[in-house]
């Protein structure tokens, strides 16, 4: 998660080494790494998510999901996330929320399901 405004008392545990929580501007981060799920709930202006998107993607394993929040609220972000190559779909409760699977990468995604 990449987020500019401190976080650190939500309630909720960023400290675990499962989840790569970022305080910070995204234009200024530097993606590295290979990613399962990443939430993109940030800037609401059509180049910056444009360019967010498109600098985290080729970080993104193959099977990944890119779930990018507002794409039914704010102008043009359903436009922004409609150029994006990749399957998707996006549910318009509320401010939206486009899912969005990754389908090229250099690594795979490991889906082990187990029926209960």
């Amino acid at each position: 998660s990449c987020e500019i405004r401190d976080k650190t008392n939500i309630g909720v545990e960023i400290n675990n080494p499962e989840w790569n929580f970022i305080k910070s501007d995204s234009r200024y981060v530097e993606f590295t790494g290979d990613y399962d799920v990443v939430l993109h709930d940030g800037s609401h202006t059509p180049s910056i998510v444009t360019d967010d998107l498109n600098r985290i993607i080729p970080f993104m394993k193959k099977d990944s999901l890119l779930l990018v929040h507002d794409t039914a609220h704010h102008y043009e972000l359903d436009k922004v996330v409609e150029k994006i190559e990749y399957p998707q779909i996006t549910i318009p409760y509320g401010y939206g929320l486009t899912i969005i699977r990754i389908t090229k990468g250099n690594k795979e995604v490991k889906l082990e399901w187990e029926k209960k």
